[in-house]
């Protein structure tokens, strides 16, 4: 349980009063997304579209980091920080949608909804890539056709005819996935709200269709 009133050592007291800020993330997350929508245009990478992406995965970590410590004890948040321990990721799995995943399970032996865990993936997937950007790693691959050359050599062409364009991940910045970053997180909130018989766990934030 989040602390209230705590008594150190030297015999100070003092009182705590939390301060939520999912719903601020989340009205974040949903502004720049709108703004993204009208703002676009075919093939260029918005900033709002970046930037609602960012406030999704901060509005999505901010609410798990509060469920948690309704509901785990003290001893466990720090595994569960890092998954670790009882709350290790499975093999290609967000953060993010493993936190989800234990939650669940942990307070109400439910199980996440394979379609939402995937939006989950690919939301901390793009703000992954945003934030720990590598040139390489995220650049546009062209795969060219191999020029003739001797047994054992290599030989480049840089003027030889593409064959294959493999995009870069920058054009997966679009307002759709700003779109789709908001609608789940926001999906995530009310998929838990719905065990604890809430039936509007946002309220005020309609999804954008």
């Amino acid at each position: 349980m989040p602390l209230e009133y705590e008594v150190t050592e030297n015999g100070e007291h003092f009182r705590y009063k939390h301060h939520s800020l999912v719903a601020f993330y989340l009205e974040e997350s949903h502004k720049n997304a709108i703004q993204a929508l009208e703002e676009h245009q075919e093939g260029v990478m918005l900033s709002a579209s970046v930037i609602s992406l960012i406030f999704s995965c901060l509005a999505m970590e901010a609410f798990l980091n509060e469920i948690a410590s309704r509901v785990l004890d003290d001893s466990e948040i720090e595994l569960f920080l890092f998954c670790k321990g009882a709350f290790k990721k499975k093999k290609k799995e967000s953060a993010l949608k493993a936190k989800f995943r234990h939650m669940l399970n942990r307070k109400f032996e439910a199980e996440l909804d394979s379609g939402l865990g995937a939006c989950i993936d690919e939301l901390s997937h793009l703000r992954n890539a945003l934030v720990h950007y590598k040139m390489t790693e995220h650049a546009t691959k062209y795969k060219v056709k191999a020029p003739k050359a001797p047994a054992g050599v290599i030989v480049a062409d840089f003027l030889a005819p593409v064959e294959l364009v493999q995009e870069s991940f920058l054009k997966r910045i679009t307002a759709d996935a700003a779109v789709l970053g908001f609608n789940s997180v926001r999906d995530a909130i009310n998929f838990w709200g719905r065990y604890e018989g809430i039936e509007d766990s946002t309220p005020g934030f309609e999804r954008i269709a």
